[in-house]
């Protein structure tokens, strides 16, 4: 066969980390935080279309959402300009490469949110003399307000009408424009582009028949959730960017669910959201969902964790796009995805991998037990 070379964004970062029980982590205030940028005035619009002036370029950044904390990571090529990450951000970079290359990004403080929530602990951020706060506007002036009166200045997050792949790019530009650099945006945001472009190609051949039907989970002890939505839903938009229908679009964002509902459903793929220790055996060794079709042709695989947790709408996107596809369509796509991963990575940090450090993102050893993932070594 021939080869082919959201609007909720910021609950990509919340929803399953919530159920996966991680709450909020101890964090001071920050002696010892890089220095205030230097430099001219810096203008630039937030998603919520406000103009914003900054009388230099911004050093000292507090993001109130994992995925803030991971683009900005991306954009800026290090975390020296972030002074106060949400709890759940410093968990996802105890799982990331992030933390062997920066161990500083662990102690950034975390107390910038109230209860492990996304209200703001205005005492505590005030405390850090932000230059800058990204905070999530899609539920009101309730998270936006206290922090604008105390005098700070506040970036609003909001999904974009035109969908996640326009809301992403935009975020990534507003994290250039805040330090007036957006050399690494601009980069990120072309080669997300001609991926979707490349995808679109090859997705546009599969006729309905044989698009791979998908379900994205989540467990925590014996609860499971299943992500819901269509092609701009939660979770499950890049499912269909790479051409698969998620099972449960019909079911909401982000649904408690029963194995029996799971066996129903009877995707032929099953993506885990990973959580420490999660593995395909999970699924295969169950004694009800292991009647699946996804089960019976050992097609499971737990999402890996690069800049940010894959399968969760973050910088390094495309890569979950093209890792699905690859995995989903085999015999269609030329084996492009380490190669994809080197220059993105290049493109955020400057760095060139390691074929040992592509092969811990990949989880070679947890997914090598399942179904074609040998495509993915070297």
């Amino acid at each position: 066969m021939e080869n082919w070379n959201r609007r909720q964004f910021l609950a990509t970062g919340t929803a399953a980390l919530a159920a996966l029980g991680l709450s909020g982590c101890d964090g001071g205030d920050d002696k010892s935080a890089s220095p205030k940028g230097r430099g001219e005035a810096v203008h630039f619009l937030d998603l919520d279309g406000r103009r914003i002036t900054l009388d230099r370029p911004a050093g000292r950044i507090v993001t109130l959402g994992p995925p803030y904390a991971a683009m900005a990571v991306a954009v800026h090529g290090s975390p020296d300009r972030l002074v106060g990450i949400h709890p759940r951000a410093r968990d996802m970079y105890s799982r990331s490469f992030v933390r062997e290359m920066f161990p500083e990004i662990m102690t950034i403080p975390t107390n910038i949110a109230v209860g492990g929530d996304f209200t703001p602990n205005v005492e505590g951020i005030a405390r850090l003399q932000p230059d800058i706060v990204v905070q999530w506007a899609e539920m009101g002036d309730a998270l936006i307000a206290p922090l604008e009166n105390a005098g700070i200045t506040v970036a609003r997050y909001r999904s974009l009408e035109a969908g996640a792949e326009a809301t992403l790019a935009a975020m990534l530009t507003m994290f250039g424009e805040m330090i007036g650099d957006t050399a690494r945006a601009e980069r990120l945001n072309a080669q997300r582009a001609q991926t979707g472009r490349r995808l679109a190609e090859m997705v546009g051949t599969l006729s309905d028949a044989s698009r791979q039907r998908v379900l994205l989970m989540t467990r925590t002890g014996e609860a499971m959730y299943a992500s819901g939505g269509g092609s701009e839903g939660l979770y499950s938009y890049y499912i269909y960017r790479a051409g698969g229908i998620n099972v449960a679009e019909a079911l909401p964002d982000y649904s408690p669910v029963s194995r029996e509902q799971i066996a129903a459903l009877d995707p032929d793929v099953i993506l885990l959201f990973g959580s420490d220790g999660e593995t395909p055996r999970s699924i295969f060794g169950d004694p009800v969902l292991q009647s699946t079709q996804a089960a019976l042709q050992r097609r499971v695989y737990v999402l890996p964790t690069g800049s940010h947790y894959w399968g969760a709408i973050g910088p390094d996107d495309a890569l979950t796009q093209i890792w699905l596809a690859e995995l989903l369509y085999p015999d269609r796509l030329e084996k492009t995805l380490r190669g994809e991963m080197r220059e993105t990575y290049r493109a955020m940090f400057d760095q060139d991998f390691s074929d040992a450090r592509i092969d811990e993102i990949l989880m070679l050893e947890t997914n090598g037990i399942s179904a074609g993932y040998e495509r993915f070594r070297v």
